[in-house]
């Protein structure tokens, strides 16, 4: 009778402890507000809505239904609990090596920086030494772009060479040099190619 009048007198202070740290299944999620706001599932069947979610500066997700949640609660009040982490165990990217990091969704996109140096979206390199040229092709074309901007401001037509089209022709022989020397091992009529045929807008 003691022994049992002693559990009752400690079942306050028990679920206080097992209630500080929870893992429950995501509800439903609000995003419209300035903190994200969950409805979770605990303990078999208890349910609690408008639970706050705090996350990283600079990164925002909302996941999918069904997902695990790790609450944390302050003194053991549920009323007061904190959504810390939501994981998704079905879609989690899986066979990381050590060290690399990847950002995913569960529609099929992921950017991995791997541990050859290289930053791998959705299993394209677009970054490194296998970066794949129909990913960086536009960064090429700002690079070149630029260079042309910077050899028209730049460039001054020769002393008495009339403003005309062999002025032109000049200006844009220039940028052509330029794209060339932007060209690790390019020849003269690499720039003239990949201007013609890589960049042509159908």
């Amino acid at each position: 009778m003691a022994k049992n009048a002693f559990a009752r007198m400690i079942q306050p202070i028990r679920d206080m402890i097992i209630n500080m740290v929870l893992k429950g299944t995501v509800l439903a999620i609000d995003d419209t507000g300035e903190i994200q706001l969950v409805s979770v599932k605990v303990n078999g069947d208890e349910e609690y809505t408008e639970i706050e979610r705090l996350q990283p500066y600079g990164l925002s997700t909302n996941p999918k239904k069904g997902a695990e949640v790790l609450l944390m609660s302050p003194g053991g009040n549920l009323d007061n609990a904190l959504a810390m982490m939501i994981e998704n165990g079905k879609n989690r990217i899986k066979g990381l090596e050590e060290g690399e990091v990847v950002l995913y969704s569960i529609f099929s996109q992921n950017i991995l920086l791997n541990k050859n140096g290289e930053v791998v979206i959705s299993d394209k390199t677009l970054l490194g030494t296998g970066a794949s040229e129909n990913l960086i092709r536009g960064l090429k074309f700002e690079t070149y772009f630029n260079s042309f901007i910077n050899v028209f401001k730049t460039w001054v037509p020769p002393v008495g060479t009339p403003d005309s089209g062999a002025a032109l022709k000049t200006l844009f022989t220039a940028w052509e040099a330029e794209i060339n020397s932007l060209q690790t091992g390019s020849s003269p009529g690499d720039a003239t190619n990949y201007l013609t045929k890589e960049h042509k807008v159908d």
